[in-house]
């Protein structure tokens, strides 16, 4: 069996090597999917900025696959993609470009190597601490002026990011958050697995990119901006 890192990404020059450089002595290959969503209000199909040289030197020499797509995709789409490349004995991680992994380092390896060796269950939820803003209101009403200096918090929330790859669809929730479902059961983010966790950097993002993740966001959930 495999860790494989997945990876959605677009625009991601500025975050990505820091990214793959903290997975990549723990897993034993890399997918990327590199994709603009279908709500993001760009003219392009995918990355046109340093992101595939950015992320093929960070990853050398652990194997990769890099996809750019032709057209885009809504998020379901390429997480599904990346899964297109596992084997079926694979196990994913579950990454973005703008997350790094943090946990003692024999400890993430020992969780690694328990996949490989089959001894974990479907899946393993990891927490999560995602970088926000400090404001009242939304990305809209934050000024670039605005945008570097307001306050950095953080939400936590757990989600089944490492998970056998068999069987596993990606799809979205009856909240439209898109999720994996295997066999149409949503696959639990329990249990919860405390050696490793990931740091979501959102908030490192340029400006526009920033307010164009709000855009996809937002109408992905539904609510046309």
């Amino acid at each position: 069996m495999r860790v494989v890192a997945t990876y959605v990404i677009f625009e991601e020059e500025e975050q990505i090597a820091e990214s793959v450089r903290t997975m990549k002595d723990l897993v034993d290959a890399f997918v990327f999917v590199d994709a603009a969503f279908t709500y993001n209000p760009v003219e392009v199909t995918h990355s046109t900025d340093d992101t595939r040289r950015v992320a093929e030197a960070a990853a050398h020499p652990v194997p990769f696959t890099y996809y750019e797509s032709d057209h885009k995709m809504t998020q379901v789409q390429a997480r599904n993609k990346t899964f297109s490349f596992l084997r079926p004995a694979d196990w994913a991680f579950v990454i973005d470009g703008d997350e790094t992994m943090l946990g003692h380092y024999l400890e993430a390896e020992a969780l690694m190597a328990e996949a490989r060796a089959g001894l974990l269950g479907e899946s393993v939820g990891i927490e999560v601490f995602t970088a926000a803003l400090r404001f009242n209101g939304n990305a809209p009403d934050i000024s670039e002026e605005e945008y570097p200096r307001l306050p950095i918090i953080y939400t936590r929330g757990v989600q089944p990011r490492l998970l056998r790859a068999h069987g596993v669809r990606w799809g979205q929730t009856p909240i439209k958050t898109v999720a994996p479902f295997r066999e149409k059961r949503f696959v639990r983010e329990e249990p919860v697995d405390p050696r490793i966790k990931l740091v979501n950097h959102r908030v490192r993002q340029a400006y526009g990119v920033y307010q164009n993740d709000f855009v996809w966001e937002m109408n992905e959930l539904g609510k046309v901006l």
